[in-house]
């Protein structure tokens, strides 16, 4: 009730045209709404990402399962601290839209800029480690020979559509080690990931487009 009515547009709030509004509750808790869906999408991300197959090599000396679990566990912490720090920048946007339409600032400001900085330092810091220590699926710490097959249907083109979409519906993983790029993809066999994958799609897509019309 204490915001001026009409209120600066979330566009102009981040730089762009300036231009205002109707105040709505719809149009201030469209920030803290990102939160609130971002929120336990991480969380089961999280956990699906804990949980992923080790895709393990066989052979002599080899500590496939070892090194795939260092690997799954970095990649489990280096999502969780992304996750944190994207609610941190959310937040501080939330909290200074409010304080925008009170009239007690007139823009984001700079302090956003902290966990922004942080997150990139962090994403970096992360990735160096995976190339240098770890490798795609640990593959840097097996110790066994390189050459070692894939198990559990991972190696199978039959598995792999468009030789990067996994989808193996007698396998009951939800994430599989990706075939290109570093991390985790979806077991799109499963109807479980599949479900939660398109409902996630369907929400962010759905938020973007109300930013639009807002």
């Amino acid at each position: 009730p204490r915001m001026d009515d009409p209120m600066p547009t979330l566009w102009s709030m981040i730089g762009g045209e300036g231009a205002q509004t109707h105040k709505s509750y719809l149009r201030v808790l469209y920030m803290p709404s990102w939160n609130l869906v971002l929120g336990p999408l991480y969380a089961i991300l999280g956990l699906m990402i804990s949980t992923a197959k080790r895709s393990l090599r066989g052979g002599s000396e080899s500590r496939s399962a070892e090194a795939q679990e260092a690997f799954r566990s970095l990649n489990a912490t280096l999502f969780s601290g992304m996750a944190l720090f994207t609610s941190a920048i959310l937040t501080i946007f939330s909290i200074q839209i409010v304080r925008i339409g009170l009239g007690e600032a007139t823009s984001i400001g700079a302090g956003i800029f902290f966990p922004l900085g942080g997150m990139l330092v962090f994403a970096v810091w992360g990735l160096i480690r995976i190339l240098r220590r770890h490798g795609q699926g640990g593959s840097l710490r097996e110790g066994g020979p390189a050459e070692g097959a894939l198990t559990g249907g991972l190696a199978d083109n039959a598995n792999w559509k468009v030789g990067a979409f996994y989808v193996n519906r007698g396998d009951p993983s939800l994430m599989v080690e990706s075939r290109f790029g570093i991390g985790y993809c979806a077991n799109w066999g499963n109807r479980l990931a599949a479900t939660f994958n398109l409902v996630a799609l369907g929400l962010i897509l759905a938020l973007i487009l109300l930013g639009f019309a807002l």
